[in-house]
């Protein structure tokens, strides 16, 4: 989720990740939006 207004010079707008959908409910509320989803992806390393 990123903030609703453009960006002013040199700013960036936080990007938030939202624990679970009440979350991400609080965040739409307060003006965020929804912009893409993220996958974290994580491999073990090799046997010993």
């Amino acid at each position: 989720m990123t903030g609703s207004t453009p960006p002013k010079a040199g700013i960036t707008p936080p990007f938030l990740t939202p624990a679970d959908d009440r979350a991400a409910g609080v965040y739409l509320r307060v003006g965020y939006r929804k912009v893409g989803e993220m996958l974290h992806v994580s491999a073990q390393g090799p046997a010993r």
